[in-house]
């Protein structure tokens, strides 16, 4: 197991999974947010750019890599050794993303967005 791939809504602890897995099997992870968006410029990449970075992952030796299930990075889900699914109520997932916005909010925890982090 060198390909991991790991598909859920948000706020579905695919981010903590990864982490974890990562540690635990020392193999790198990847958010694929961070592969669409250019935190640096707090802007969304190319397409062109986004399917050289997405290629550059899929060609490593193992990888772990979390997503919502975007279609244009369904080959990772093909190529991948293992892909888990979160699957969680509607009302967790909720909760979640209310719980999320309040910590990122009180600046507790960091986003990934960059019009909450100048909120």
């Amino acid at each position: 197991m060198k390909k991991i791939y790991i598909i859920g809504p948000v706020a579905s602890g695919k981010t903590t999974l990864a982490r974890k897995l990562s540690k635990k099997l020392n193999i790198k992870m990847y958010e694929l947010d961070k592969i669409v968006w250019d935190d640096a410029r707090g802007v969304k990449r190319s397409d062109e750019e986004i399917v050289l970075l997405f290629a550059n992952i899929l060609n490593e030796k193992s990888w772990i890599i979390e997503d919502v299930g975007r279609n244009k990075f369904r080959e990772g889900i093909k190529v991948a050794d293992i892909v888990y699914y979160i699957n969680l109520s509607k009302t967790s997932l909720y909760k979640r993303c209310i719980f999320r916005w309040i910590k990122q909010m009180l600046k507790i925890e960091d986003s990934n967005y960059t019009k909450f982090k100048n909120f």
